[in-house]
């Protein structure tokens, strides 16, 4: 009898540290980390080699991942840097910790020497999605080089038509059958596309021509790595440690020096539109890591720069943050 009773204690007793466990989350809680296919998915190529933090990672359709971060599935997710803001502003429980990528956009296409925006004039330039971020930066560069453009489909005299693609495939058709010339497009499409198109060309670099435009370093903000907050006070050292080791794989070009593997892990958690990697692609997607602290400017100028081209049937709603979306932890 006595026997039994030890026994009984001793389960009980187990099953109570079991239980202080799950409650102050030291092992047993599933870190979720989110990124859109593309080029933000690759900075991400390192962490979920190495299967950092013991997270589950997930690589979705960039549609998604606005739904995945509002739903709250994501602790830590890699996302557009105004969608992050606009979630935000409509009350998401979440936070900026740093830029990942400053651009991978392109013009491409079967062009006849320009060599500026205003060659485009009398032309037709298409992108994927209306209201888009590519889109809505094409449009702030031809706004600030004093080029007028208009929604058309079909050359219009004097102004650069913009016209719209549902995807990148179709984009990439479109100039393969030669029924389009011009498109904006991203890295690593872009490669993609220059792949299958022989007489289409890289025309311009839009990043280059928005640090023209505005004076700003290093290209647009383009993807931000944001956290959930509750998530960031309930384990601030975990997030720490986090953006530690994704600055430090960026540092270390580990993507561009090791592509065959950064393409491999990222097919592993979902990526399916990446078909190809390799160094100099890598190098077009602009992956880097800037803390909140040295880049709010810079993406408060940017919403800025957006809210002023966009359509009123476009999304209403201003993007612009304040102080409280950016967080900063110490490298």
């Amino acid at each position: 009898m006595k026997k039994i009773m030890l026994f009984a204690l001793s389960v009980i007793f187990a099953f109570a540290m079991f239980a202080g466990c799950s409650e102050k989350g030291t092992d047993v809680v599933t870190v979720r980390v989110y990124a859109p296919d593309g080029a933000p998915a690759i900075g991400m190529a390192r962490l979920i080699e190495k299967n950092f933090g013991n997270a589950e990672y997930k690589i979705v359709p960039p549609a998604n991942i606005g739904g995945a971060v509002l739903g709250g599935d994501a602790d830590i997710a890699i996302m557009p840097t105004n969608a992050a803001a606009s979630l935000y502003k409509r009350g998401a429980d979440i936070a900026m910790l740093g830029i990942t990528n400053f651009g991978s956009l392109y013009l491409i296409g079967n062009g006849n020497g320009e060599e500026s925006l205003s060659d485009l004039a009398g032309k037709v330039v298409y992108s994927i999605g209306q209201g888009n971020v590519p889109d809505l930066v094409f449009r702030y560069l031809l706004k600030e080089s004093g080029i007028e453009y208009r929604f058309a489909s079909t050359p219009q005299e004097g102004v650069v038509s913009l016209a719209y693609v549902a995807e990148g495939t179709e984009l990439i058709g479109g100039l393969a059958a030669g029924k389009m010339n011009y498109g904006v497009i991203s890295e690593p499409a872009a490669t993609v596309a220059l792949g299958k198109v022989q007489t289409a060309s890289r025309l311009f670099d839009i990043q280059a021509l928005y640090s023209s435009v505005t004076g700003a370093e290093n290209g647009y903000p383009q993807a931000a790595l944001v956290v959930k907050k509750s998530f960031y006070y309930r384990k601030p050292e975990y997030v720490r440690d986090f953006v530690r080791e994704y600055a430090a794989s960026v540092a270390e070009k580990w993507a561009e020096n090791n592509s065959e593997q950064a393409l491999s892990a990222i097919k592993s958690k979902g990526s399916t539109t990446v078909a190809i990697l390799n160094s100099d692609i890598v190098k077009g997607c602009n992956i880097s890591f800037m803390p909140s602290a040295d880049c709010k400017r810079q993406v408060l100028d940017f919403c800025a720069a957006l809210e002023a081209v966009k359509e009123e049937s476009e999304s209403p709603d201003s993007s612009t943050p304040n102080d409280n979306f950016f967080v900063s932890v110490s490298l």
